[in-house]
């Protein structure tokens, strides 16, 4: 398990790879608004969502993450309180 302080977000924020926008996480968030993310695999779930409230502001709800065996990655499907403000990310291309 990785270990953070508290200042130490740039640390923590190169863990978190990219949204992944593809059709289907698309569709995820059409339907559900659930986002998608590729980070770090030595992440845990409790790491996974300080880091990304501290970098996009939010507030999450639950977490859900896939381990992919090949790569050295996760993919985390987050979905955000009610209270929460929406991430500001185009996924225009495919509406």
């Amino acid at each position: 398990m990785t270990k953070f302080k508290k200042d130490n977000l740039s640390k923590q924020s190169h863990l978190i790879k990219f949204i992944l926008q593809t059709e289907k996480s698309a569709n995820l968030f059409k339907k559900q608004t659930i986002y998608t993310f590729i980070v770090d695999k030595r992440l845990n779930k409790p790491e996974i969502k300080k880091t990304l409230e501290k970098c996009f502001f939010i507030k999450i709800k639950n977490i859900q993450s896939l381990n992919i065996k090949k790569n050295s990655f996760k993919k985390i499907y987050i979905s955000l309180k009610k209270d929460s403000k929406p991430l500001n990310i185009s996924l225009s291309n495919y509406y």
